[in-house]
């Protein structure tokens, strides 16, 4: 059985409202119900933004939550990150979803430190050859068979 620290959920949220997208208050809004929702109350909130963007993120014990808002793009991509392994990442997408009324969500939940994993931590090697290679060595390959059956040509024609 494998022990994970947390859970990280990343949500892309595609087709946004755009006056849910450009108000402040709706984006931590959505960082306060999340943060409820996994029963952790936000310490912090910290907030940034420019002419493309609106970055929110808060902060409590043993979790974030970020926001990163493209009113521009009607897209909005969010992060829940807790040490918590239990949550449901089901409340945090209709949240999101119902506040910023997406057309089309991708939620993606990633476990995080998972403290029993093998001690060798080196990443499994796959090979992929490149198209150029592969091109290479199908005009060695020509190239080797052109030779062969010239030679057989030529013995044929001794």
């Amino acid at each position: 059985m494998s022990n994970y620290v947390g859970r990280h959920i990343l949500l892309d949220c595609y087709g946004c409202n755009k006056n849910q997208v450009n108000s402040r208050d709706a984006l931590i809004s959505i960082i306060h119900e999340v943060a409820k929702t996994i029963h952790t109350p936000m310490n912090h909130i910290q907030e940034f933004s420019n002419d493309d963007e609106i970055i929110i993120t808060g902060f409590g014990d043993h979790a974030h939550i970020c926001i990163d808002a493209y009113p521009g793009l009607n897209y909005v991509a969010a992060d829940v990150y807790t040490f918590t392994s239990g949550i449901n990442p089901n409340q945090a997408i209709r949240i999101t979803r119902k506040t910023l009324k997406a057309e089309k969500i991708r939620a993606t939940s990633v476990r995080r430190g998972n403290i029993d994993a093998h001690p060798d931590m080196k990443p499994t090697t796959k090979s992929k050859t490149t198209t150029i290679r592969k091109v290479k060595n199908m005009g060695r390959q020509i190239n080797q068979a052109r030779k062969k059956f010239v030679s057989t040509i030529r013995k044929q024609n001794i």
